[in-house]
C-alpha cells in the first residue's frame, strides 16, 4: 500500500494518493493539478525558496489576519482548499521531520517506548502524523483529533480505517489513560492557549507531551497576541508562559538531542 513506511518514502510519491483522497471528499474550485502545484511550491517556500510570487502574496493568510484586525477571526480558513495544500506542505517540511527525529534512538525519546500504550495526535491535519505515529508505535492505540465536518477529518478517517487508528472531534471520547500527546504547531491556533492546555490535560490526563509550538510566528490560524489570564500577550512571549504553566502542573522538560528542541519533550513527574 502506498502509505506503508510513511516516514521512509519520498513525500512527493504520496502526492497523487493524497489528492485522490481529497477528490473523493470534496469538489474544489481550483483544479487538483493546481493544488498539487501549489503544494510543491509551498514545500519549496517553507524550505527556504522565497521566489514563488503566489505563495509570497499568500491570499488566505492575508485574509486570516484581516479578519483578526476586524476582531472576527474567520475560522473557515481551515476548510479552504488552499489550506489543503498548506497542511500537506507543513507535514512534509515540519511534522515529518519531527517524527523522523523522534524515531532516532540517540535522541532519547524511544527509551522505554514499549510502555507507551496510548497516543493522541491533537490537531492531526489529514492524519499523516497520526499514521506515522501508528507506524512508529505499532503496538499502541493511536487517536487523532480534528474539527468535525471538514475535509481534513474526512480524509483522516479514511486513512485511519485503512491503517488502524481513529480520529475524534469530541475530547470527551479520548479517555484519560493517555501516555503521550503529540502536538505539532497546534496550540498557537488557540487565542487562549493556556486554557486549552488545561482542557487537554483535564480530558486526557496525559503523562507526556511532544510539542512543536510556534508562538510568535506568522501563519494561517496564528494570532499576533494571545489571551493569558484575561490579558493580551505578544506571541513571542507566550512560550515562556506556556512552559511555566507546564512546570506548575508537575511536568518536566526532558533533555533530548533533537536540534532546537523541536519537538520539545515534557513528562509528568510522579
Amino acid at each position: 500500500m502506498i502509505l506503508n513506511n510513511l516516514l521512509d518514502i519520498r513525500p512527493k510519491d504520496t502526492l497523487d494518493d493524497f489528492f485522490s483522497r481529497i477528490k473523493r471528499h470534496r469538489k474544489t474550485i481550483l483544479s487538483i493539478e493546481q493544488l498539487k502545484e501549489l503544494s510543491l511550491e509551498l514545500v519549496a517556500f517553507y524550505s527556504g525558496n522565497k521566489n514563488f510570487q503566489y505563495v509570497k502574496k499568500n491570499p488566505l493568510e492575508n485574509h486570516w489576519y484581516a479578519s483578526l484586525d476586524k476582531g472576527k477571526p474567520d475560522y473557515s480558513v481551515y476548510d479552504n482548499e488552499i489550506y489543503i495544500s498548506d497542511v500537506w506542505a507543513c507535514w512534509v517540511v515540519y511534522s515529518r521531520k519531527y517524527l523522523r527525529d523522534i524515531k532516532k534512538p540517540q535522541n532519547g525519546i524511544m527509551q522505554n517506548h514499549k510502555q507507551i500504550k496510548k497516543i493522541i495526535d491533537i490537531g492531526c491535519g489529514f492524519g499523516y502524523t497520526t499514521l506515522a505515529l501508528k507506524q512508529i508505535f505499532s503496538y499502541a492505540e493511536v487517536i487523532g483529533t480534528n474539527l468535525e465536518n471538514t475535509t481534513q477529518i474526512k480524509v483522516g478517517r479514511e486513512i485511519g480505517s485503512e491503517y488502524g487508528f481513529r480520529i475524534e472531534s469530541d475530547y470527551d471520547k479520548l479517555g484519560k489513560d493517555t501516555d503521550l500527546i503529540f502536538a505539532s504547531e497546534y496550540f498557537e491556533h488557540f487565542e487562549e492557549p493556556i486554557e486549552h492546555l488545561l482542557e487537554v490535560i483535564d480530558k486526557t490526563n496525559a503523562k507526556a507531551f511532544l510539542f512543536a509550538n510556534a508562538f510568535g510566528t506568522k501563519s494561517i490560524g496564528h494570532f499576533h497576541k494571545y489571551i493569558i489570564n484575561g490579558e493580551k500577550v505578544e506571541g513571542k512571549k507566550v512560550s515562556r508562559i506556556f512552559h511555566a504553566k507546564l512546570k506548575s502542573l508537575g511536568y518536566k522538560r526532558m533533555e533530548t538531542k533533537i536540534w532546537n528542541n523541536r519537538p520539545d519533550y515534557w513528562k509528568r513527574q510522579t
